[in-house]
């Protein structure tokens, strides 16, 4: 925050067996005897929980999950099978139809007995093809999941929001910079300043 420059990581032995690293200002580490700034040194897991509560504070600020318009969210499998049931139920329509058709046709002498026998049994076996797989499609069907509801995506958005870990793509893609002031010997308070992209 006083110098401008950047901070470098570096690790002070550890704690509860774990390394605990932090950041000092660079210029610091770098000047060697000459000190030309402050340590202004921070606690790496410090900065990182610091920082991911300030931005949990502006998505609660700015975003509700009950208030976001979510869509229904599509089950394609289930769309595929309905469409498939709808155009086998068409088909067997059409070949009930054909089959009046034909009998009438058979009736009226426009075929003969073994040209109505040839074509009926072609119908059917048409027919009976398609009721198989609607009686298998409608067992798919009754066997597919439902879609997850609207509940369960709201439920998703909150955990979403609440934001346990500060992933670094996020943080590189939200934060322009940090400034982090020198420590205040008498009250322990550190200054942090975060400069956002938004």
């Amino acid at each position: 925050m006083d110098c401008g420059s950047t901070m470098s990581k570096t690790s002070n032995g550890r704690k509860n067996g774990a390394r605990v690293e932090y950041l000092r200002c660079k210029l610091y580490a770098d000047s060697g005897t000459q000190k030309l700034c402050t340590r202004h040194s921070i606690r790496l897991d410090a900065l990182i929980a610091l920082v991911t509560e300030r931005l949990r504070a502006y998505i609660g600020a700015y975003y509700r999950p009950e208030e976001l318009d979510l869509p229904e969210p599509k089950d394609t499998r289930r769309e595929l099978l309905t469409q498939e049931r709808g155009a086998l139920t068409a088909q067997a329509e059409k070949r009930n139809a054909a089959l009046r058709s034909l009998y009438l046709d058979k009736v009226s002498g426009a075929l003969t007995e073994g040209e109505f026998a040839e074509l009926r049994k072609g119908f059917l076996a048409e027919k009976s093809r398609a009721e198989r797989r609607l009686a298998q499609l409608d067992t798919e069907l009754a066997a597919a999941e439902p879609a997850r509801e609207k509940d369960g995506l709201l439920r998703k958005a909150r955990e979403l929001l609440k934001l346990e870990t500060l992933p670094r793509e996020l943080a590189v893609a939200l934060i322009e910079k940090l400034e982090i002031g020198e420590r205040n010997p008498d009250s322990g308070e550190q200054e942090v300043r975060v400069y956002w992209r938004f």
